[in-house]
């Protein structure tokens, strides 16, 4: 069997900011933004689709994300 230890949220976040230099959330914005500017010069695939298949609920919550 697995033991899983409960950590708190804010030593999570603690720890990670430690190792990486930022916040988690900023890392993941990071990676995202990477990855829909990846999606924007490769593909055909408009704005809105993008926003979307990185996370974002609307197109112009991505935009100002961007």
């Amino acid at each position: 069997k697995w033991h899983v230890s409960i950590l708190s949220i804010y030593y999570i976040k603690s720890v990670f900011k430690d190792v990486y230099g930022t916040s988690i959330a900023s890392h993941i914005k990071e990676h995202r933004m990477k990855f829909a500017a990846r999606l924007l010069m490769e593909t055909p695939k408009s704005i809105k689709e993008i926003a979307k298949e990185v996370g974002y609920e609307s197109q112009s919550k991505f935009s100002k994300g961007f």
